[in-house]
């Protein structure tokens, strides 16, 4: 958290403070990699504003009071109701955006309702048994207000533990309720990122698509970081076959969120998966991969828009280097430490191609004031520029590693 929280700080001009817990000084510092420190802000709705908050909530407004900042933010009821996992659930069902194999499957529980836990624990073996057979049973369960793939309890129908499951219920209850999804063999992670204005007088704000990006995320869905590509004027795409699908419906929802009171900056996850295959089939090598476009809303900013004007931020120094012209585009990686089996950057870089072009964005630790322990504990983002992001995707998904 701390490496998001000093790469977030790089998004706002040098004038503007951070407030919060310190951080450590080299995931604070300006990367050199990117050149001199603009004097704005990385967009321009950005440096229209007085302060910012990562999650407008009653806690960060409070902190910001305290220290005498102005925040311009949305009510916290529209904050709240647009940022719970059930806003956009509900909205994919009600709109047609929801894959048709998951009619009926996704239930999301109120603070309420999970506290009677035999009443619901019942509910859910109910539940469970009218699934179809291709889901196997897997399920799992969400905190409706929560991030990052935090706080879930997974299980099958046909090994449920109940005794888990009864204990996770008040956790739950406090972030919201919980959602009930089938457990999906996700094929490919994606996300969206935007930016809703305030309010004008004639009407509702103008919404702004950031940009479009492939997520890596560890099994249990926790993030790992953002692949994509970049053309020559610097916008950000995912760059593959659900491209136009997830902006479709990124819009489409940003739009309701709106309507609902938000505005701000937010983000939408999505994300392929295995699906049913034919109409009585659940054997895996019959399924066809199927896009579910909207998984989540997320009423905040996102590390997605950390990586869009950590792309920005880069384009001066990096863009002599890759010559991009009008209609071409490149690949990028951004990841907070190097992914998978690669022990560190450069060699990552080298596999890459000679087309690549690394820019870090750390300051490694000095060893004359540093602890011992300080190289294990600093992150050590960076953003990777290749030929085009099937040359990255390969790389990553090779299981040859440094070494071998």
């Amino acid at each position: 958290m701390a490496a998001t929280l000093g790469l977030w700080r790089h998004l706002f001009g040098p004038r503007q403070a951070r407030v919060g817990p310190a951080v450590h000084p080299a995931e604070e510092n300006w990367p050199p990699a990117l050149g001199a420190r603009p004097d704005e802000a990385a967009f321009a709705w950005l440096e229209a504003l007085p302060s910012a908050c990562w999650l407008a909530d009653a806690g960060a407004r409070e902190v910001l009071s305290a220290s005498g900042a102005d925040l311009p933010a949305p009510p916290v009821s529209a904050v709240e109701t647009s940022h719970d996992k059930a806003f956009a659930a509900d909205f994919a069902a009600a709109s047609g955006y929801q894959p048709k194999c998951l009619d009926g499957l996704i239930h999301s529980y109120s603070p309420r309702e999970l506290g009677d836990a035999e009443a619901w624990l019942a509910d859910l073996q109910a539940r469970l048994r009218a699934w179809p057979a291709w889901t196997r049973g897997r399920f799992t369960l969400k905190p409706r207000l929560g991030s990052s793939g935090r706080g879930r309890v997974g299980g099958r129908a046909d090994a449920l533990e109940p005794e888990k499951l009864r204990a996770a219920l008040p956790r739950f209850a406090r972030q919201g309720g919980a959602l009930l999804e089938p457990w999906l063999e996700r094929t490919t992670d994606l996300s969206v990122m935007l930016h809703i204005a305030p309010p004008a007088p004639e009407g509702g704000g103008e919404i702004t698509l950031l940009g479009a990006a492939q997520q890596w995320l560890a099994p249990s869905g926790v993030y790992a970081g953002h692949l994509g590509e970049v053309d020559s004027r610097w916008r950000v795409f995912s760059g593959g076959p659900y491209e136009e699908a997830m902006r479709e419906a990124a819009a489409a929802i940003a739009i309701s969120a709106q309507q609902a009171g938000y505005w701000g900056p937010c983000g939408v996850d999505g994300f392929a998966f295995e699906g049913p295959g034919g109409a009585e089939s659940d054997s895996p090598a019959e399924a066809s991969p199927v896009l579910r476009p909207l998984v989540e809303f997320n009423a905040r900013f996102t590390v997605g828009i950390i990586v869009a004007g950590l792309l920005r931020r880069a384009a001066r120094q990096a863009a002599p280097a890759l010559g991009l012209q009008p209609g071409e585009r490149r690949g990028f990686l951004f990841a907070l430490d190097p992914p998978g089996d690669w022990d560190d950057w450069a060699s990552l870089a080298e596999a890459a191609g000679p087309e690549s072009l690394l820019l870090p964005l750390h300051d490694a630790p000095n060893p004359a004031t540093a602890g011992p322990e300080a190289e294990a504990t600093v992150a050590r983002p960076a953003l990777l520029f290749a030929a085009d992001a099937a040359t990255l995707r390969d790389v990553l998904a090779s299981p040859a590693g440094p070494g071998d």
